[in-house]
C-alpha cells in the first residue's frame, strides 16, 4: 500500500490534487472501499508545504454498485439466452436503449440504428401506430396493462411479428412517468403457423371427409342399423 501513496504524494507536491479509490483491510472491521483525495497545502507566499489528505468510507456504494452490476450481468445472460430484446426508455429525454438481441431479431446489426425514440416509431407499421399508441398513452396515464403483438419493419423490409410487454418502473414527485422498461419476443413463426391454420381451416369442406380409402363421407350420416 505504501509503494502504491508515495507516487500519488509526489504528484500531490507539484501542486495537483489526486483522487483515487481503493480496498483497505482494517483490523477492527475488515476490509473496506475508501475514496482518498490529496490535496497540496499552500502556503500565502505559494509554496507547498505538505498534504491535505481525505478519506471517505464508501463500503456500502460499492457493494451496491457491485450488487447492481452483477444483476444487470445475470439479466443481460438471461435475455441472451431467451433470445428476446430489451429497451429501456428514458421518458424525459427521449432516448432509448436497446439491447443488441432487439435489433439482431429484426436483422440488423446493434449499432446501425439510434438509440432514440424515432427508432421505434420509424420500425412499427403504420397500420398497427394508431392502436399502438393509444395503448401507451392509456399505460403512462393510468398504468394500464402494456401487453401486445405488433409488427416491426426488419433490416430486409420485411414485417415481422413481436410480443412487446412493459411497465413504467420510475416516476417523478408529480407522479408522471420517468423511465419505462419492456421486452420484444419474435413470434413471427408462431402468427404464420396461426395463419396457416385459419386458412387451412376456411379451405376445409364444411360438410365432408375422406377417409384413408379416398371415400366421402358426411358428417351427419346416421348411423346404419345392423342387419338382422
Amino acid at each position: 500500500m505504501k509503494a502504491s501513496i508515495k507516487p500519488r504524494l509526489d504528484q500531490c507536491l507539484t501542486g495537483q490534487t489526486v483522487q483515487y479509490e481503493l480496498w483497505v483491510n482494517y483490523p477492527t472491521v475488515g476490509p473496506q472501499f475508501v475514496s482518498a483525495t490529496y490535496a497540496p497545502y499552500v502556503e500565502t507566499d505559494g509554496t507547498i508545504s505538505g498534504v491535505v489528505v481525505s478519506l471517505r468510507n464508501i463500503t456500502q456504494l460499492k457493494q451496491a454498485e457491485t450488487a447492481l452490476q452483477q444483476s444487470e450481468e445475470r439479466l443481460q445472460l438471461a435475455f441472451e439466452a431467451s433470445g428476446d430484446g430489451l429497451w429501456d426508455w428514458h421518458i424525459s429525454t427521449g432516448t432509448v436503449y436497446y439491447s443488441p438481441q432487439y435489433f439482431q431479431m429484426l436483422g440488423y446489426a446493434a449499432d446501425e440504428l439510434p438509440q432514440e425514440l424515432s427508432t421505434w416509431e420509424q420500425l412499427v407499421h403504420p397500420e398497427d401506430m394508431v392502436w399502438v399508441r393509444e395503448i401507451l398513452a392509456a399505460h403512462l396515464k393510468d398504468n394500464s396493462s402494456y401487453s401486445f403483438d405488433y409488427r416491426l419493419k426488419t433490416q430486409s423490409g420485411e414485417w415481422k411479428w413481436v410480443a412487446d410487454y412493459g411497465r413504467v418502473v420510475a416516476w417523478d414527485d408529480q407522479g408522471n412517468p420517468l423511465r419505462m422498461i419492456g421486452t420484444h419476443r419474435d413470434i413471427h413463426k408462431r402468427k404464420q403457423a396461426e395463419k396457416e391454420l385459419a386458412l387451412q381451416r376456411r379451405d376445409c369442406p364444411k360438410h365432408g371427409r375422406r377417409d384413408l380409402s379416398g371415400r366421402s363421407h358426411g358428417w351427419h350420416d346416421r348411423l346404419r342399423q345392423p342387419q338382422i
